[in-house]
């Protein structure tokens, strides 16, 4: 069964576009569906590591976890699913950017081992030996993390801190930040480049690269058409990019209209400051210099001040240059 949207052609030939939750979800996280494509993603993922390179199967679980105390909201993951390998995963998109994602991120985390429960077994007496089902945290990032290194995947666990040597296998954490995935297919050096590259370019490109190379990919380009979507999920992906795009609207909005402000309050300085000088050398010359002065400098100092305000909010060179529009070395020329 498919949308009315879907039959009367206007998605006929779409692609999802993982970077929404609701498309990452679609592509990777519907039982009976999607449970190769997710096995092959945490394989690329994990990719020559000696406990995880080689997951046989993935069990999707429950994805929504009722609060602890009465009155708590229940906390979603985009993807919660334990794998023949002993592990259970979360596997989650985040679209825009939240100044305490790190700690959110390890907040989910500890809930995903809290809520297996007590093991022990004098269950009773409310006994716990503490042996619970190591989870991995896997987060695909649309912008660049404050506290991670720029680049494209960080790997994370309990180390010593001298000989960087893990300490145990239970603690687990895998960043993907997408402002750093390859620009083109022929960068792509491995499984896991092709894999990152595909969620970030599929939606924009409307196209799955590397299909003459891989199976898996293949499957994927059919998994992934809208055109396949039930009416429900069809109104359910439409209405997340609405919210999605309003967010990106709004946010835009804001950036233009402060840089507006601050070039009009920049115009109004230069043009005194013109005035003033013209009256010495003559005020056609003043005005033109003042108006000339006044542009540059409005919209210097007012890009100065949106910088600071970003920093102040916890966002890094990268993810600055992306929303404002300017290079990483005048974002970073800025003190």
């Amino acid at each position: 069964m498919v949308s009315e949207s879907s039959k009367d052609g206007k998605y006929k030939d779409m692609l999802l576009d993982p970077t929404y939750d609701t498309g990452f979800k679609l592509l990777l996280g519907r039982e009976d569906v999607s449970e190769e494509l997710l096995k092959e993603f945490l394989n690329a993922i994990f990719e020559g590591d000696p406990q995880l390179s080689d997951i046989q199967s993935v069990t999707y679980m429950n994805s929504e976890k009722e609060g602890e105390y009465l009155g708590v909201k229940g906390i979603r993951y985009d993807i919660l699913c334990k794998t023949g390998s002993g592990h259970r995963f979360i596997v989650e998109m985040q679209k825009s950017w939240q100044r305490y994602f790190l700690k959110r991120a390890e907040y989910y985390y500890c809930r995903a081992v809290a809520e297996q429960g007590f093991s022990g077994k004098n269950e009773e007496s409310l006994s716990w030996d503490y042996n619970y089902v190591p989870v991995v945290g896997v987060y695909i990032c649309q912008t660049g993390i404050r506290g991670l290194p720029e680049k494209l995947v960080t790997r994370g666990w309990l180390t010593d801190e001298e000989t960087g040597e893990p300490i145990g296998s239970s603690i687990r954490f895998v960043f993907i930040q997408l402002p750093f995935c390859k620009s083109n297919e022929e960068e792509c050096e491995n499984y896991s480049d092709e894999w990152i590259y595909n969620i970030k370019y599929m939606g924009i490109k409307q196209e799955v690269a590397f299909t003459s190379k891989r199976d898996i990919f293949k499957r994927m380009a059919e998994i992934a058409k809208v055109s396949s979507l039930t009416p429900e999920q069809m109104r359910t992906y439409e209405t997340d990019i609405k919210l999605a795009r309003d967010y990106h609207n709004e946010l835009e909005g804001a950036r233009t209209q402060g840089l507006e402000q601050g070039l009009e309050q920049g115009l109004e300085q230069g043009l005194a400051e013109g005035l003033e000088k013209g009256l010495a050398e003559g005020l056609e010359k003043g005005l033109a210099e003042g108006l000339s002065k006044g542009r540059e400098e409005g919209a210097w100092k007012k890009l100065c001040g949106i910088v600071a305000n970003m920093r102040a909010m916890g966002m890094d060179n990268a993810t600055i240059a992306s929303i404002t529009n300017e290079s990483p070395d005048v974002v970073a020329s800025i003190l």
